[in-house]
């Protein structure tokens, strides 16, 4: 049983350009975003995208009703589980404020990024554990298909990093785009077949 997977991060938002921690905020996407969600459907349109599965914040839904009207999905699919990582009291932070905040966070954020959870919230370790079952399910369900899972940064991060065995220092140098494609090859056996693209 296996699956390949169109993971995408969702379209750019406000808070992306002023590099501020969503989290599970629910921040819309901007013009750009909407501007990216367009090209990404152009992209996609030859694959031809059996389904698409969301996570249920606004700015992921906005991207996937765009690539779902293009593409001529009729449902989109959302799950809580895709969400971002839940970032506690550093919601609506810069990054710059969270270091400042919280220096203790900062520095065993610094030694461990994955494992250590937002003052408040998860870890991307976390966001592994409710993705992995996910999309395990989609193997279960959609074998041999073709699906469009359109999520957040931490989701795609916990992905590479526990499931495809992509060391988490490397992970930090591995940038992933507002509408960046990454495809993923999921049944036992796990590939990466397209990262960022």
């Amino acid at each position: 049983m296996s699956v390949t997977l169109y993971i995408m991060r969702h379209g750019e938002t406000d808070w992306n350009k002023e590099k501020r921690l969503m989290g599970h905020f629910d921040v819309p996407i901007n013009e750009v975003g909407l501007q990216q969600a367009h090209i990404l459907a152009e992209k996609l349109y030859k694959i031809k995208l059996d389904s698409i599965y969301s996570s249920d914040l606004r700015r992921a839904l906005q991207t996937s009703e765009v690539l779902a009207d293009q593409l001529g999905i009729s449902k989109i699919k959302s799950d809580y589980r895709l969400r971002e990582a839940q970032g506690g009291v550093c919601e609506g932070l810069t990054w710059a404020e969270m270091h400042q905040a919280h220096p203790e966070w900062s520095e065993r954020d610094q030694k461990d990024w994955y494992s250590t959870p937002y003052p408040g919230g998860e870890s991307l370790l976390d966001v592994a554990s409710r993705v992995e079952d996910m999309l395990n399910e989609l193997a279960k369900n959609h074998v041999g298909e073709h699906i469009g899972v359109v999520t957040h940064w931490g989701v795609i991060c916990a992905v590479l990093i526990s499931v495809l065995q992509i060391d988490q220092e490397h992970m930090k140098r591995v940038h992933i785009d507002n509408c960046g494609l990454t495809v993923v090859h999921w049944g036992e056996e796990k590939s990466l077949l397209r990262l960022n693209a």
